[in-house]
């Protein structure tokens, strides 16, 4: 059953009729179950840093960049709100009264001749389905709520764009009081107004920690390790020895390349053919490697001089100062996995 979007700020900052409406105005002024079997990877690759950003106010709480566009980061602060900041670490736009544990990949998309970028997250109070908007003319993000029936607490969401039956973008979520079911659906613009439409579950044989949608597949990481499902529900699983904190994941070819961070603090890369394999970084001139890694993105935007082909973004965090982001090359990543399988 489709649900029509709340287009109220949850704690009253926007009227709910008017939120897109002010937008448009600002904008204008400027299957399967049986897993493949799997053991934990020993393979390690070695990844130079090639750009870090200056130090950041504070750890993330969450962290996401649009699949189109430049590469503009929307990060969520433990202790503040939401912003956007360039390859830099300098602000984009001013910081957002809003909090959230979790962001989804932003998707491009033009309503009412509007270009906005749409991030899909959680709520303050993690019981509801939000989209952070931006675009020119914003000074910084502002949230629309989604009429979607959340039963418990967002623990997580994902996202990815859509391209069918009018949908603009899928988002996906699981909440406590099922952890181990992913609940996968649409969002459409209808004029001014944003539909909210569910399409499936998805269960997983123990709890989500992670999870990233890529065209018609699901990249999950959980208490069963790292899984990739492609369209048809076929689940290939990476065995870990941590559990997968932050998932991210894009298509290459017919190909899916999969990040994970870990609870213990490390980073893996997968693919869609099984293969993994640890990260370890090298420093550079001007960069450190990260005692510890928080959040992180696999990207293929090819919009900055230095990543041509993409770029793997990590939260580094040292206890000599703030975190900072770190920058390594996407393709030489995978080139590297390629060749410890072969």
């Amino acid at each position: 059953m489709a649900e029509r979007a709340s287009l109220m700020r949850k704690n009253g900052i926007v009227n709910q009729g008017a939120a897109i409406g002010l937008i448009l105005f600002l904008t204008g002024c400027s299957g399967n179950d049986e897993a493949n079997e799997a053991t934990p990877s020993t393979a390690a690759i070695e990844a130079p840093i090639i750009w870090q950003t200056g130090e950041l106010e504070e750890n993330l709480s969450a962290f996401a960049v649009a699949n189109e566009g430049s590469a503009e980061f929307l990060v969520g602060f433990e202790n503040g709100g939401l912003q956007l900041i360039d390859f830099d670490g300098a602000p984009v736009s001013e910081p957002g009264p809003y909090r959230t544990g979790s962001l989804g990949s932003g998707t491009l998309a033009t309503i009412q001749g509007a270009d906005l970028v749409l991030f899909p997250g959680a709520s303050r109070n993690a019981d509801s389905l939000v989209l952070f908007v931006y675009g020119d003319g914003l000074q910084a993000p502002i949230e629309i709520g989604l009429d979607a029936e959340v039963a418990g607490t967002i623990q997580g969401t994902c996202a990815s764009p859509a391209d069918y039956d009018g949908a603009i973008l899928n988002v996906a979520y699981w909440t406590d009081l099922d952890s181990s079911t992913l609940i996968r659906g649409r969002v459409r613009a209808e004029g001014e107004n944003l539909i909210y439409e569910p399409i499936d579950r998805i269960g997983f044989e123990k709890y989500l920690t992670s999870c990233d949608l890529v065209s018609g597949a699901v990249v999950a990481g959980g208490g069963f390790g790292l899984e990739i499902r492609d369209a048809e529900n076929t689940p290939i699983s990476i065995a870990l020895t941590d559990v997968p904190v932050k998932a991210s994941g894009i298509m290459e070819g017919d190909v899916i390349q999969v990040a994970a961070s870990l609870s213990g603090g490390d980073v893996v890369i997968a693919d869609s053919t099984g293969a993994s394999a640890e990260v370890f970084f090298r420093a550079g001139l001007s960069s450190e490697t990260p005692e510890t890694v928080g959040h992180l993105v696999l990207s293929d935007l090819g919009t900055e001089d230095s990543f041509p082909n993409g770029f793997l973004a990590v939260e580094s965090q040292n206890s000599a100062g703030p975190p900072q982001l770190i920058f390594v090359d996407r393709v030489d990543l995978f080139d590297q996995l390629a060749a410890e399988t072969e």
